[in-house]
């Protein structure tokens, strides 16, 4: 399935996108999302979700299709859109 990603902050950074799309295995959730960017983009990317290795302590807000995301272990489907927010964007 084909899932869109949004950056914002150092995500941007560390991708060099504020935008792309991925392609993903069905049955995928926001977990899943940020284990498949990890493996792609690194320790260093991964660093900024997770406090340890297992604990996930995002700085940024997660959201799936508009909205905050409240459940990462529930499936996305074809063309959904995640975003990452930087928890310390300003407005």
């Amino acid at each position: 399935m084909k899932i869109r990603i949004r950056y914002s902050g150092p995500l941007i950074h560390f991708t060099g996108k504020r935008r792309e799309e991925i392609v993903l295995p069905e049955q995928t959730t926001a977990m899943g999302v940020i284990r498949s960017l990890s493996r792609l983009y690194g320790p260093r990317f991964r660093g900024l979700f997770y406090r340890d290795s297992r604990r996930l302590e995002s700085f940024f807000v997660i959201m799936r299709n508009g909205e905050v995301c409240e459940d990462y272990d529930r499936v996305l489907a074809n063309d959904d859109e995640i975003t990452f927010v930087a928890e310390f964007a300003g407005g």
